[in-house]
């Protein structure tokens, strides 16, 4: 009777053992779990600012980390209740990069502005801004950039340009026209608009971030040319002896004095400073 207790003790433990026994995952498994865990509305990227000419040295290893970076509705949305409306942010770390999980769900082919942005020094700084256009397409995102998304001087001059002239230039024109797979920026021209007038809006947008101010408040279009609000820089120059990252190109200096003004990084390309006091 002992034994055929125990031999029914174990045939029921055995029963138990194989009922609890975990089939391996394999690797279809595996990879669909993997599929559910990304969500196709994931957003990664990277901010650019300027490596070099800003006027405070110790605050160049703060440039790239703790940028916000937002998603906006552009100001032409269909839906004119949401223009201009923040749906998003998320921060840089240490290089620059980001990543944002959208808390709504893009529709195919929306169109959004992504937009860093940065404040530098104390009171009284502009924030630095810079900026990219997003367009949500079936899995993924396209951008300016290819083959990913940055923001940076050349996606910023692109935003203005467009900006400026939207009937030349639409928001879908913009999109994967800067290749950065180099290690310079290609720029493709755009209907018109020619690859060289891009690179040269980017240089303005370095100079106004060397200012530690917004390229999109600084920077003008007249009579199809783009320049920096000179007016704002000789008020600079002259109430703070600096305009370090200027843009002094075409500006009459020869009744300002220059003397013991701190003039790094200033663009002063087409200037004759033979008969000036530096």
């Amino acid at each position: 009777m002992k034994k055929s207790l125990a031999v029914l003790l174990f045939s029921l433990a055995m029963s138990v053992s194989c009922s609890t026994q975990i089939t391996p995952t394999s690797n279809n498994n595996l990879n669909a779990i993997k599929k559910e865990k990304i969500n196709p509305n994931t957003i990664k990227g990277v901010v650019q600012f300027p490596k070099t000419g800003f006027k405070v040295k110790a605050q160049l290893d703060e440039i790239a980390k703790d940028t916000t970076v937002s998603i906006i509705y552009p100001h032409d949305y269909l839906d004119s209740n949401k223009a201009n409306k923040i749906i998003a942010t998320g921060l840089t770390d240490s290089t620059g990069g980001f990543e944002i999980n959208p808390n709504f769900v893009p529709n195919n082919n929306d169109v959004f502005i992504l937009e860093a942005t940065k404040r530098t020094g104390g009171v009284g700084n502009s924030l630095m801004t810079i900026r990219t256009i997003i367009k949500k397409v079936n899995d993924g995102w396209q951008s300016m950039t290819t083959p990913a998304i940055y923001i940076n001087s050349h996606t910023t001059a692109l935003a203005i340009i467009s900006g400026y002239n939207p009937t030349v230039i639409s928001t879908s024109d913009t999109l994967s026209k800067i290749d950065m797979s180099g290690t310079i920026p290609n720029v493709t021209a755009i209907n018109g608009v020619t690859t060289q007038t891009i690179n040269d809006v980017s240089v303005l947008v370095d100079s106004v971030l060397h200012q530690e101010k917004d390229p999109f408040a600084m920077i003008k279009f007249s009579s199809n040319n783009y320049s920096i609000d000179q007016k704002a820089n000789i008020q600079q120059l002259n109430q703070t002896n600096s305009c370090s990252g200027c843009s002094l190109i075409g500006v009459d200096l020869s009744k300002t004095d220059l003397a013991d003004k701190d003039l790094s990084y200033t663009d002063l390309r087409g200037q004759n400073l033979s008969a000036l006091d530096l």
